[in-house]
């Protein structure tokens, strides 16, 4: 049994190398599957809604923006009225056999139990045939808010976020504020304590899994999303490889693999909306080597800008810790934010601008969970 773990670790670990490739090859593919087009009607529950845009794809679904048709429209053929109202995404998950039917299933199943601010809220689901321009198709539908991002050129201040973290990262001008970054991870944070809590690990935490909604005023609402990776804690788990901890890359025989691999994503995400990148995608792109590598050497560096982050340093270094056992939970991770959320409202101009800010002794080792001695918090903080 032994030797066939290794094999099969090893063979993964030589898939998971070619990580870029296979995202390319993804790509190609989700550009062969059926799409719903722009005026398509989907019947769910006992309601119609009309497809506006597709909003994202991947390898096993895409989502639509859509809008809810009028009652008092008649035939499918006309140009229904339809009502102003929030705009809704639809989750379109082909169903290519009995283990897609299951994956699907168990999605539900999680979101329909998870009633949590910070996860994303199941409206209503159905398994239909679905018409697509190539045939009938049997696929789950899920019907969830929309977060989408409103337009090009939009930031971090004044309540303009809205749509994934990803989006943020990437058309924002300017680096984040201190405050927005530490409010994202505290609700990252939250969603996952709900996740753990049920005895399961999410198992893809990336940037493009959360959302955000705009509040005028007050940093963005973050919602966790795509539970369909979601099982058991405590079992060999795959997930997106810049985000993956060093445990997943070579699973040793008899190996119990926690949901602490959530908190080393969260970690990548925390590196990520401060520097725009994942930690072990700057690695590997300042010196050309194996993602990897980076991840099982623990190869993390900051860049000097923006200077007003650095104090997230040794927040990340915790979460990012080879150990497992040594990793913060996610509920520790969510206080030791907390802590430096509190520092930055006593004090927003000092105190946090360098990396010797009130969490700067995280790097000395003097309990089994890095980060949380001698910060003197004994109960969770608030936003």
């Amino acid at each position: 049994m032994d030797g066939f773990l290794k094999s099969v670790g090893g063979a993964w670990s030589s898939l998971t190398e070619k990580y870029p490739q296979l995202t390319q090859l993804e790509e190609r593919v989700v550009t062969l599957l059926p799409r719903l087009s722009p005026e398509h009607v989907i019947q769910l529950g006992p309601k119609r809604y009309r497809v506006i845009r597709t909003l994202g794809e991947g390898g096993y679904s895409t989502v639509y923006l859509v809008r809810e048709l009028s009652e008092r429209t008649g035939d499918l053929g006309t140009a229904p009225a339809e009502p102003p109202g929030p705009d809704l995404a639809l989750k379109q998950i082909f169903l290519a056999g009995p283990e897609e039917e299951q994956r699907a299933a168990a999605e539900v199943r999680l979101l329909q139990s998870l009633a949590h601010p910070n996860i994303i809220r199941l409206l209503e689901s159905t398994v239909t045939d679905v018409d697509t321009p190539s045939g009938p198709r049997r696929a789950a539908l899920l019907l969830i808010p929309a977060y989408q991002a409103r337009r090009p050129g939009w930031g971090w201040v004044g309540g303009s976020v809205h749509g994934s973290a990803w989006d943020a990262v990437h058309r924002a001008a300017a680096p984040p504020p201190l405050r927005t970054v530490l409010s994202i991870f505290i609700q990252l944070c939250a969603a996952l304590e709900a996740v753990h809590a049920a005895g399961l690990s999410h198992r893809d935490v990336k940037p493009q899994n959360l959302l955000m909604e705009a509040r005028p005023g007050a940093t963005p609402r973050t919602v966790l999303m795509d539970l369909g990776s979601a099982g058991p804690a405590a079992v060999p788990a795959h997930c997106t490889a810049p985000y993956r901890a060093p445990e997943l890359w070579e699973v040793v025989p008899g190996t119990v693999l926690t949901e602490k691999v959530d908190v080393w994503a969260a970690g990548c995400v925390l590196y990520c909306l401060a520097y725009r990148e994942s930690p072990f995608e700057r690695a590997t792109g300042t010196t050309g080597g194996s993602l990897k590598l980076a991840i099982l050497n623990g190869g993390c560096t900051f860049p000097e800008e923006p200077k007003h982050l650095a104090c997230l340093q040794p927040l990340i270094r915790a979460c990012l810790e080879q150990d497992p056992s040594r990793r913060p939970s996610a509920a520790e991770a969510k206080l030791m934010a907390q802590t430096l959320l509190e520092e930055a409202v006593r004090d927003p101009v000092g105190g946090l601008e360098g990396a010797g800010g009130p969490l700067a002794h995280l790097t000395a080792r003097a309990s089994p969970v890095a980060g949380l001695e001698g910060t003197g918090v004994a109960g969770p903080g608030a936003l």
